[in-house]
């Protein structure tokens, strides 16, 4: 079987379950918040500004890591946003080193 049959056989599963591609979930959890804001550094970021800097700046695998992250939260019932200020303040800080 090849990937595009194991994808096809995911996606007729009858619970509906994991057929969510990885932009599309944090695309999803990020369109929640208008902006996201970095107060010791008294930033604020729109949600879709955050998003393309996810999709541009962060690897596979990374971006994996962070949907993890967020799964695990959703389950435990905390909150995400800290979860993306986070990792906005981790941009701006490797932008503004990158520009020194």
């Amino acid at each position: 079987m090849d990937n595009y049959q194991l994808v096809a056989k995911r996606k007729k599963s009858k619970r509906g379950s994991g057929a969510i591609s990885r932009n599309d979930f944090i695309h999803k959890e990020l369109s929640q918040f208008q902006t996201i804001s970095i107060p010791f550094m008294n930033v604020h970021i729109q949600n879709h500004e955050l998003e393309n800097w996810i999709a541009e700046e962060l690897s596979p695998d990374e971006i994996n890591e962070i949907i993890l992250l967020l799964q695990k939260a959703k389950r435990r019932s905390s909150p995400l946003k800290p979860i993306f200020q986070v990792i906005a303040a981790g941009f701006l800080k490797k932008r503004t080193f990158n520009h020194v």
